[in-house]
């Protein structure tokens, strides 16, 4: 129900936003990212910042660097978690989040540091198996209390070296998918302490830092019933008083396999956040993909899903996807022998289409043929239209300024003056130049 007044509160966000920039307290050049109204996005040009990525270690010790450009990393099942630095108390081992910061200087991105995996020395339960990481990872630190209370000392020790060692790092995600069990058992009330702990903390040593809120997704979904299911988690957070100490609202995007499945539950988001009085915040999704790759076997569909959760997540008010994962080899795997596959091709042909260029007609669906449609314009005149069909080809007659189109391998198709053009689950992009 909340998902049909949304438009309300994000129109009410784009005002609260200009009202920054013009007394000063957000730049101009941040408008992208502070932006969450559609209106506001069709007259913003889409950053390359909306182009994040995840990775495991090997991209440090053998594969390759993903061969797509992109601008953010963010660290998580990149073996620097809690746990896996701070091996016993005040002993800390950063020889692989080094690394990470070292590779993501010379590639220029950003990092996005993940705080999950409590150690098993500082757990309130250690021996506890059913945790996915390490005995005891998914359980609240032993010194923070059940409603907050507590010293918080493990924690507060952790983030305090963390930021003290590597204060080149901006974005701090707290905590991993705390909505899975097998992630953390505890309360809200612990999670906006260690937010608090954390934001506290961080800005002491790293006062430009910038600390996400626990992000939220599943894998098990079914549509549309639990559309605002993972939003509902985070106003609980923010309803614990977890408002306060955020400043970017991040989500997970694993839904299902069909990639417009997602607007109804970005909407779900926007209105909790509208709820909670927060709707000027930045909109991150820090991690998805279409989930496991046996569920979205064929290529094909895997190319397109890349493409239409891009374009519609920029559509819909979200200014940023970390896609998870480059290199993993069960979950939206993006590479073949350290080199893009199909999958990958197809990120890199989306963000070329997309950077640098401004949504003028947000992405919506034709009700009589349930063909989808994008409209992109950039310098020079140039002006395009993202088509596509999530059910099969289906015949498509292109306005008549446009000239060519490209696919998701980059490669370009003339159009006959008239002629129809196939679409189907791969988007397209027509172009008048």
């Amino acid at each position: 129900m909340r998902a049909k007044n949304f438009l309300a509160p994000r129109q009410l966000a784009v005002g609260i936003f200009v009202l920054l920039i013009a007394t000063g307290l957000v730049a101009q050049t941040d408008q992208a990212e502070g932006s969450i109204d559609p209106p506001s996005v069709t007259s913003t040009t889409i950053p390359s910042t909306m182009f994040g990525m995840s990775a495991h270690d090997g991209v440090l010790f053998g594969t390759a660097w993903p061969t797509m450009t992109t601008t953010g990393m963010r660290l998580w099942d990149s073996s620097v978690a809690w746990g896996q630095l701070n091996t016993a108390k005040g002993v800390y081992n950063w020889s692989t989040l080094d690394s990470w910061v070292s590779a993501a200087k010379s590639h220029n991105d950003t990092l996005i540091y993940t705080f999950g995996w409590t150690p098993g020395w500082a757990s309130s339960k250690p021996s506890d198996s059913s945790c996915d990481m390490a005995d005891g990872a998914c359980d609240p630190p032993n010194d923070l209390n059940s409603d907050g209370t507590g010293t918080d000392q493990h924690f507060i020790d952790f983030v305090t070296a963390i930021a003290q060692h590597e204060p080149t790092i901006t974005y701090w995600e707290l905590w991993n998918t705390p909505h899975d069990i097998k992630q953390w058992t505890g309360t809200y009330a612990q999670l906006v302490r260690m937010a608090q702990d954390a934001n506290q903390t961080i800005k002491k040593y790293i006062p430009s830092a910038k600390i996400i809120s626990p992000a939220n997704g599943q894998l098990s979904y079914t549509y549309p019933s639990a559309n605002c299911t993972m939003p509902d988690r985070l106003g609980s957070f923010l309803a614990a008083g977890g408002t306060k100490w955020i400043d970017i609202v991040g989500f997970h995007t694993y839904y299902d396999t069909t990639a417009e499945h997602i607007v109804p539950v970005v909407q779900c988001y926007q209105s909790t956040m509208a709820t909670y009085k927060i709707s000027s915040l930045p909109l991150w999704s820090t991690e998805g993909a279409w989930g496991l790759d046996s569920s979205l076997s064929s290529a094909t569909d895997q190319a397109g899903f890349v493409a239409r959760l891009y374009l519609l997540l920029w559509s819909n008010g979200v200014v940023r996807h970390y896609w998870y994962d480059w290199n993993d080899e069960r979950t939206g795997t993006l590479e073949s022998g350290g080199k893009a596959n199909t999958a990958g091709t197809a990120y890199k042909e989306v963000e070329a289409w997309m950077t640098g260029r401004t949504m003028s007609t947000l992405c919506s669906e034709a009700t009589s043929t349930g063909i989808w449609t994008c409209g992109l314009t950039g310098s020079g005149g140039y002006a395009a239209q993202a088509v596509w069909h999530p059910g099969g080809n289906k015949s498509y007659t292109p306005a008549s300024k446009y000239i060519n189109y490209l696919d998701l391998t980059g490669t370009k198709h003339t159009i006959s003056k008239g002629a129809s053009v196939t679409v189907g689950t791969e988007p397209i992009l027509l172009q008048n130049q």
